[in-house]
């Protein structure tokens, strides 16, 4: 476990590094907004990034204190969940940072060919979608992680079987997010394509969880 806690650690502190060694390098003035086709709408000062390190940095804490309060309680399965998903949540934030760090680049110099913001980070999202799926079945009954509607908490049984088909449909779209954005999606359809299939995977992830607590009952 403690492997797992220096991973969560490095990703945690990963963006506050990249951007202290990029910031003497970046102009004044660097994108800080852009619309669902990736176009920019807004330039700020370059010091306004430690305010997204800032969030990726509080995400991770939080994950942390979880992980370490189920292990308080001896609730070690539940310790591991909270931990693997702030590794994958931290994967989805760095590379939101690692977009947002060559687009500044790419502002200020342009020589550096641009990039599908869009593409990158929801690629980065179904790395994080994949690594929380394979461990969501091995969570015990909490109120923070997990899928939680009322009908998966409703018993021990009901949660289980809501868990292990979740995390499976988490992993495929996950794979589906991945392929669709390498292959087939750019820009605004990239986005499109993906929040429809996280869209989809949580509605299909809640009628089964109904379904699962009927078979309980």
């Amino acid at each position: 476990m403690k492997k797992k806690y220096r991973i969560l650690d490095f990703l945690v502190f990963l963006p506050l590094i990249l951007i202290l060694v990029a910031i003497p390098f970046l102009p004044d003035q660097v994108p800080m907004h852009f619309n669902l086709s990736g176009e920019i709408t807004r330039i700020g000062s370059k010091y306004e990034s430690f305010i997204l390190v800032g969030i990726t940095m509080a995400m991770g804490v939080f994950l942390k204190f979880t992980g370490k309060n189920a292990a308080k309680k001896e609730e070690f399965s539940n310790e591991k969940v909270s931990i693997i998903t702030g590794i994958g949540i931290m994967i989805w934030f760095n590379g939101m940072i690692i977009s947002f760090l060559y687009r500044a680049f790419n502002y200020a110099n342009e020589n550096l060919p641009d990039m599908d913001i869009q593409r990158l980070m929801f690629i980065f999202f179904g790395v994080a979608l994949i690594v929380i799926g394979n461990i969501m079945p091995k969570g015990k009954l909490n109120t923070l992680i997990g899928i939680r509607t009322k009908w998966s908490m409703a018993n021990e049984k009901a949660w289980f079987l809501s868990q292990r088909f979740g995390g499976i449909v988490l992993f495929l779209f996950g794979i589906i997010i991945i392929i669709g954005n390498v292959f087939f999606f750019s820009g605004f359809g990239s986005v499109i394509f993906s929040l429809g299939c996280l869209i989809l995977a949580t509605i299909i992830t809640v009628v089964f969880s109904y379904i699962a607590y009927k078979k309980t009952l």
